[in-house]
């Protein structure tokens, strides 16, 4: 995907790091002064989510720029 054509002229980076999902992402984010986080989202809801909580809405309410989330397709 990052070789995409459509992507020509635009700096795209990778980073895998391991740490805390939520913590991680924030704190890589702001040192590496990134422009969009793209996330992905199993879409966890009723206790599951009330429980374990979401990675991805903790993300979006807390980032600093803008979060773009990719639902899981529905089977």
């Amino acid at each position: 995907l990052m070789d995409s054509d459509f992507l020509d002229g635009i700096k795209v980076s990778e980073i895998i790091q391991f740490e805390m999902a939520f913590d991680g992402i924030l704190k890589i984010s702001q040192k590496n002064d990134v422009d969009l986080i793209v996330m992905g989202s199993h879409g966890a809801s009723g206790y599951k989510e009330m429980f374990i909580g979401s990675n991805a809405e903790k993300v979006v309410r807390n980032s600093e720029v803008p979060v773009l989330i990719i639902k899981q397709k529905s089977i």
